[in-house]
């Protein structure tokens, strides 16, 4: 493709604003002698050009007293919606969880009945129930091990006055 084929669109809008360098503004010119299509990209470029140039710079000023009227108008038309602790629900959950609170913490702790309060069909039941009590003396020599490091240390201790 030629130079002559592109088209200068990026260089349409610099070319009716006449800020192309003279070679660069030449060419195009060349191409718009040929192209129909730039040709109308160039007029409608500089409309565009025109309709800003005549639009105001800047934007007006706005008047902050009819803004803040119209605002506060706004706020009080809207619906106000009752705070969370005027509904009944929310009232009535934190209430129940006070409650509950107060009982879990106010109630009595659990009697349990002492291990010498036992009547003998519980003692029996319990002691049918224990492997271990079914052999006796295996569980009274257990008793004996409790002591095996007192005995052990009878070696030790000094027998008049050694």
């Amino acid at each position: 493709m030629s130079g002559m084929d592109r088209h200068p669109e990026t260089a349409l809008v610099p070319y009716a604003k006449d800020e192309l360098a003279a070679d660069e503004r030449a060419r195009v010119a060349a191409h718009l002698d040929a192209c129909a299509a730039c040709r109308q990209g160039l007029a409608d470029a500089r409309a565009v050009l025109e309709a800003l140039a005549s639009a105001p710079l800047a934007a007006p000023e706005p008047h902050w007293g009819r803004y803040r009227g119209e605002l506060r108008a706004r706020v009080a038309s809207r619906p106000r919606s009752p705070r969370w602790w005027q509904r009944p629900l929310p009232i009535a959950v934190s209430a129940g969880l006070a409650a509950a609170l107060l009982l879990f913490t106010l109630r009595p702790a659990p009697n349990d009945a002492p291990a010498g309060n036992l009547t003998q069909i519980e003692e029996t039941t319990l002691g049918a129930r224990l492997d271990m009590l079914k052999h006796y003396e295996v569980v009274s020599r257990l008793d004996m091990l409790d002591e095996m490091d007192a005995i052990r240390e009878l070696d030790v201790v000094p027998v008049r006055g050694r």
